[in-house]
């Protein structure tokens, strides 16, 4: 799935989709649930990969640190 076809999907811009991949933005809930939603599974499934991700190092986001 293309960036455009996520943004039309969650019904946000392609810039924001972008910000989220790089790490520039951190989603409110809300836009959470509408890209869990484009992305068509649980907004649980998207956060669980999430902290995964993190747990394992590869945080695209340096400010966001494991515990």
């Amino acid at each position: 799935m293309t960036q455009e076809e996520l943004a039309e999907r969650a019904d946000v811009s392609v810039r924001f989709i972008s910000f989220l991949e790089t790490g520039k933005r951190q989603p409110s809930l809300s836009a959470l649930a509408a890209v869990s939603e484009g992305l068509g599974i649980p907004m649980s499934k998207l956060i669980v990969a999430l902290e995964e991700r993190v747990d394992l190092g590869d945080n695209p986001n340096p400010a966001v640190r494991s515990s």
